[in-house]
């Protein structure tokens, strides 16, 4: 039974109660015992009925478990939830209801676990989660498990539920509702094959030969002698003019393999001239480019995953509004785990606003970056031009699809299909 269709009889509230009792004092007052007392039983067992229901969610404690449950879209996963009575009356049925945006990543498994439900903020019929958990003892927990289902991108937070529970004879139906602990469902882009070479044949450190290190000039590790086929750059001048001794310095080695995802979102948009119809000056309205951005999304995290099983540090870079809201995750640094780069991705959230790039800034930190992908719906979309970086040899533009500008373009461009590992 559907959690909305339970409603309390009206003989088992007070009004119905006292109504049975009149009833049958009327009918002891006019002699007629055998019915008075047929009421009567009724009235006791509808009182019974109003007393079980109106204490049956009291001292009741409900519990989500705490923390982000993540899944890949398609994959099944399950919804935990604890309860405990508190008390020595049990609770003989329980139903919980927990409420869902109506653009949800992720939906109940099975269709005995879907349910409609009500916003806790705004009171309109969402889609909910139902589920159900019979005869719970006095002072007794339970644990109750919904399996979901992940359907596509995007992040839903719980924090809310509402219970509903009754007496043993379905009579009376009550409704409570309860904060839970802060429970994320969190769905990751999907993911697949990437052929990771060529990603990594852009680095000018794997190019040289140096297993993706390189070498911080301002830590002399020690000094050699000279070898053929040392870089001059690397003798130790002022030491050779000092002493007539022909040594090469040696650094420490730094930064292992890295690479950085930059996001440019504005270029996922499509924008259509009209005029405003207040003032008659000439504007633009923005369309975002949703499943573009969706599949970009996923060849981000594709490609992260890709070059994590490499041993390549991964980061990534989404804009903002404004230069300070741009979310900086340096690859090998506490956030930039594979885990935190894809919750990362599921958040993203484009409506086709523009965004601010904080190109200097990332220009000043390539070292920290190392190999930096330009991600974009084309290279002809793209918000700022990638010359910035054509210098630095160690930048790749990711695009969705082919342009007129990929001709002039000053750095490498890269395509889906050539990234596709299952072709």
């Amino acid at each position: 039974m559907d959690h909305s269709m339970r409603r309390s009889s009206l003989s088992a509230t007070p009004a119905g109660i006292l109504l049975w009792s009149g009833t049958a004092v009327l009918l002891y007052y006019f002699g007629l015992t055998a019915p008075a007392g047929l009421c009567l039983l009724f009235s006791l067992l509808f009182a019974c009925s109003w007393l079980w229901t109106r204490f049956s969610l009291s001292r009741l404690d409900i519990q989500s478990a705490a923390g982000t449950c993540c899944a890949f879209p398609g994959e099944n996963f399950s919804l935990s939830c604890r309860i405990s009575n508190r008390k020595l009356l049990p609770l003989i049925w329980l139903e919980l209801v927990l409420p869902l945006p109506a653009d949800s990543p992720a939906v109940p498994a099975r269709r005995e676990y879907q349910t409609r439900a009500e916003a806790p903020d705004t009171g309109e019929e969402v889609p909910g989660v139902l589920g159900r958990i019979a005869w719970l003892m006095g002072y007794q927990e339970a644990s109750l498990e919904i399996p979901m289902r992940a359907v596509k991108r995007g992040v839903c937070p719980i924090s809310s539920a509402a219970a509903f529970s009754g007496d043993p004879m379905g009579l009376g139906s009550r409704k409570q509702s309860f904060s839970l602990s802060p429970t994320v469902l969190a769905v990751y882009p999907a993911v697949y094959p990437i052929c990771p070479d060529r990603l990594t044949r852009s680095s000018t450190d794997l190019e040289a030969g140096r297993n993706g290190y390189m070498e911080d000039v301002t830590l002399l590790k020690m000094n050699r002698s000279y070898q053929p086929g040392d870089p001059a750059k690397k003798i130790n001048w002022r030491q050779l003019a000092r002493q007539g001794a022909i040594t090469v310095n040696i650094h420490e080695t730094v930064f292992p393999r890295l690479a950085t995802f930059l996001l440019d979102l504005a270029s996922f948009r499509r924008g259509t001239p009209t005029v405003n119809s207040l003032n008659g000056r000439e504007m633009t309205i923005w369309t975002p480019l949703s499943q573009e951005l969706e599949k970009m999304l996923s060849l981000t995290a594709s490609c992260i995953l890709a070059l994590q099983d490499k041993g390549i540090c991964c980061g990534l870079i989404i804009p903002g509004p404004q230069a300070e809201d741009c979310l900086f995750l340096y690859p090998g640094r506490p956030g930039s785990s594979p885990e935190g780069l894809l919750y990362s991705l599921a958040e993203v959230s484009y409506s086709g606003q523009d965004l601010e790039v904080p190109l200097w800034e990332i220009a000043a930190r390539m070292a920290s970056l190392g190999t930096l992908y330009l991600v974009a719906a084309s290279r002809a979309s793209m918000t700022f031009s990638p010359d910035i970086f054509s210098s630095s040899g160690s930048a790749v533009i990711l695009a969705g699809a082919a342009s007129e500008a990929d001709k002039t373009c000053p750095i490498r461009l890269l395509y889906p299909e050539d990234l596709d590992g299952r072709s």
